[in-house]
């Protein structure tokens, strides 16, 4: 037997066209609303000289819901990404958030879903960054995150991030499909 048909039987039964368990999906949410940065504000947020303040932590800036890219659009925009790339390897993300879901529960505390969002950030904060062990394995939720993040294009122009499809070097390809070079 291997680890992964020993998950599949162990992990819930995703929905009908979904990749992630609704449990999953929610604990993905939940761990993007205690990673998401606090942006910090002033005259780059558009507000006046001498003002200083901060986005709220569960938001990035772009145009979405509240003003910004929520941490559900953050598991929708994974949970698209694994449909789309039809993933063979889904399980280890499922079981990658079932491990960060229940985790917690070694230290005496409720699973990860049901936490404050202040106890989530402590959880990170103490345990994920410079994390050894399970909650080493546990960390590596962050690159899920930022996938889910900053993979969306609705933020790609409030971080001037060019796709390099729209990049000036790539539009000058020759017709024969060899790269110009940049100037």
């Amino acid at each position: 037997m291997t680890l992964q048909s020993f998950l599949l039987r162990l992990l819930p039964l995703p929905q009908p066209g979904r990749v992630l368990a609704d449990g999953e999906w929610r604990t993905l949410a939940r761990i993007a609303e205690a990673l998401l940065p606090t942006v910090a504000c002033g005259v780059a947020c558009g507000a006046p000289s001498g003002v200083s303040g901060s986005v709220p932590p569960t938001v990035l800036p772009g145009p979405s819901r509240e003003g910004g890219l929520s941490p559900e659009d953050v598991a929708d925009n994974v949970e698209r990404f694994l449909i789309r790339g039809r993933s063979k390897r889904a399980w280890r993300v499922r079981g990658l958030l079932q491990l960060v879901e229940w985790t917690p529960l070694l230290r005496g505390e409720r699973p990860l879903s049901r936490m404050t969002l202040d106890r989530r950030r402590r959880l990170v904060e103490a345990r994920y960054i410079d994390g050894r062990g399970v909650w080493g394995i546990c960390a590596k939720v962050r690159y899920l995150v930022l996938m889910g993040a900053y993979g969306d294009a609705r933020l790609h122009a409030t971080m001037s991030y060019v796709p390099v499809s729209q990049r000036v070097r790539f539009a000058q390809a020759r017709p024969n499909g060899a790269q110009a070079v940049a100037p």
